[in-house]
């Protein structure tokens, strides 16, 4: 028997083998129709984490190209949706933002990805935090391959204190 993580369990239920599936399918399609023509916003996928400040919206879920050994600053990342077959390392950007937090705010951020609706890498962040008198926060990571990417879609789902965040994909063509 295959070992499957739990946070790979929750997302399996939100993402078939062709995507997002039942009410989260409705959800992004509507969030993605409804004011949002460009999909720069995220929504929450399951409600708002507890760990996080009351208020806190996604204002971004995207995803660049990096080094290996880290991301370039964020002033110079090239935000897209598509990357070649050979691309280094793939990261993914949340950035929240809420009412000026008024306490110390400490979360972990579970990171899976999935290949052909099969869960393919998984990464924890620990120990993330949003500071008193923050408004916006952003957190990252990414993959690298060692044998290199194969073409096709991958999803990403972020989940935080039990409740899957955002969904999303990219595609990697040759």
């Amino acid at each position: 028997m295959r070992y499957v993580p739990r946070t790979a369990v929750l997302l399996l239920l939100m993402w078939g083998p062709n995507g997002l599936t039942g009410e989260a399918a409705a959800q992004e399609k509507d969030s993605r129709a409804a004011g949002d023509p460009d999909n720069t916003r995220a929504e929450w996928v399951g409600g708002t984490p507890a760990s996080l400040p009351p208020g806190s919206r996604i204002e971004d879920f995207l995803f660049f190209e990096g080094q290996r050994d880290g991301p370039p600053p964020q002033g110079s990342r090239d935000y897209r949706e598509q990357f070649p077959i050979q691309s280094r390392t793939i990261y993914w950007e949340l950035h929240l933002s809420y009412p000026a937090a008024t306490r110390w705010y400490e979360f972990d951020i579970q990171s899976v990805m999935y290949k052909d609706g099969e869960p393919f890498r998984e990464f924890a962040i620990a120990d993330q935090t949003v500071e008193p008198g923050w408004t916006n926060s952003w957190y990252s990571t990414g993959w690298g391959l060692d044998d290199g990417w194969s073409p096709g879609f991958y999803q990403i789902g972020l989940v935080i204190d039990d409740v899957v965040v955002v969904l999303d994909s990219f595609e990697v063509t040759p």
